[in-house]
């Protein structure tokens, strides 16, 4: 995260800092808010998002298949 308050510019590695929980929680708010605003950083959320559950699915399947 760059930038004062009203300028945060959010970058990929926020975004994983975000999901893994590892951000304050006023941090989280304001990205929260800010994707309210900024439609293509809600977008990289939902798609960070919906990356790691497809990856959780798959490592799920590998382990009940039995591949590592």
């Amino acid at each position: 995260m760059e930038g004062n308050n009203k300028n945060i510019i959010y970058t990929a590695d926020d975004i994983a800092k975000y999901f893994a929980g590892n951000l304050l929680p006023q941090q989280m708010h304001a990205m929260e808010k800010e994707a309210l605003d900024d439609p293509f950083l809600a977008e990289a959320m939902d798609g960070y998002e919906a990356m790691r559950i497809i990856k959780k699915k798959e490592k799920f399947i590998e382990h009940i298949i039995g591949i590592n």
